[in-house]
């Protein structure tokens, strides 16, 4: 089967797209799936396909040639969702969008999203248990959390555009053992690519043992956070963008994770969050997070059922 999924990934934003299209390749591998990027996206040395609003034979060509289409973008216009929406199978990864349109697959999993989602497409479907993620953070969720919280990771998706990084660090690591993951996309990774309690640009693997070794994350939202619920990693989240707030709000309304604005962090109120999350608190988070997370079963057979595979 020839499947291409149209989406954005750059150094600013996009790369938890691409890491979902990633997580699908992995759960179904006889879509052969192809990620075709959109123009402005500026990943270095990226060989992938592009796409464009601009050169609409180009993508419908492309669309044309796929047996199933997925469409994973914030960046179409009315055109393309329309010709996108011509083909004969079409799935719509949609969690901010809302697109209203007659045919094709819509998938939302976004926690609490079967709560406010309207009937949409020829099929649907919402809910955290379609949740997709990539196959190295299966089996392996923590069993149990220490009595003290000790080390903390923080994360801030692909690019940390608040450059939160380093703002945690001078407010933690004082107090905590720290160890702050990211990209090399970050604001602060070339001030911090030598130092000792800052890794970037991690293989999978890597960031796994790196997360599981934490008594808690800080983290933005995003796929990320969905991740970490797998993992059942205890997690402070954190809203660095507008389409992460229903993320995290039902994350937060789940009890699954305590939240911080971003608009009045300082030393004092990030500490007391943490000297109040005890060890009952972490426990009932992580067991919480691993029951409710999909497993990518219920993914895999909605998207089996309308491609009949």
């Amino acid at each position: 089967m020839r499947a291409t999924y149209f989406t954005e990934a750059g150094t600013q934003y996009g790369l938890g797209h691409l890491k979902r299209c990633e997580a699908i390749a992995q759960l179904m591998p006889e879509l052969c799936l192809e990620p075709i990027l959109n123009e402005s996206s500026d990943l270095p040395s990226s060989k992938l396909r592009k796409w464009s609003l601009s050169q609409r034979s180009a993508y419908r060509k492309i669309m044309d040639n796929s047996d199933v289409v997925f469409v994973d973008t914030f960046l179409g216009d009315r055109e393309f969702f329309e010709d996108s929406n011509r083909n004969k199978k079409v799935i719509y990864i949609d969690d901010f969008l809302y697109l209203n349109l007659p045919y094709g697959l819509v998938i939302d999993w976004t926690i609490g999203a079967e709560k406010y989602r309207k009937p949409v497409g020829e099929r649907y479907a919402f809910g955290i248990e379609y949740l997709v993620t990539r196959s190295v953070f299966k089996n392996r969720s923590r069993n149990k959390n220490r009595c003290q919280i000790e080390t903390i990771v923080t994360i801030f998706g692909g690019a940390d555009p608040l450059n939160l990084t380093p703002k945690f660090y001078d407010l933690l690591s004082g107090n905590y053992k720290l160890k702050c993951l990211g990209t090399s996309y970050y604001p602060c990774a070339t001030q911090y690519t030598n130092h000792p309690d800052f890794r970037f640009d991690l293989s999978d693997e890597q960031l796994v043992f790196e997360l599981l070794e934490a008594d808690l994350v800080i983290s933005a939202g995003g796929q990320m956070i969905y991740e970490l619920a797998v993992l059942g990693l205890p997690t402070i989240a954190l809203s660095i963008i507008e389409n992460q707030n229903l993320d995290i709000k039902g994350f937060q309304d789940a009890g699954l994770v305590r939240v911080l604005d971003t608009e009045t962090l300082d030393q004092t109120t990030v500490l007391e969050c943490l000297d109040s999350l005890d060890i009952e608190e972490r426990d009932r988070m992580s067991q919480a997070m691993i029951q409710k997370v999909g497993d990518g079963s219920q993914f895999r057979e909605c998207v089996g059922s309308y491609l009949c595979l």
